[in-house]
């Protein structure tokens, strides 16, 4: 599970800026259907971070299991 509160902590703690995973087990599809989501959202429609977390969260099934930490 990598979307633990120690797991993100980690990263932030390394010198990430953000970290975003699911905290559960999406379906291989979710995982994929979230991050196209979320990439189209930060580099097409130049959305901020956390508006582009909640909007690829809202496309269904397991896609709301992602968390964004920063």
């Amino acid at each position: 599970m990598t979307g633990s509160d120690g797991m993100a902590r980690s990263f932030l703690d390394a010198g990430c800026s953000a970290y975003i995973a699911p905290q559960g087990y999406p379906d291989g599809t979710v995982a994929f259907a979230f991050a196209a989501a979320f990439y189209y959202q930060t580099l097409a429609v130049r959305t901020p971070l956390t508006d582009a977390v909640a909007t690829a969260r809202t496309l269904g099934g397991d896609t709301d299991l992602f968390r964004l930490w920063h």
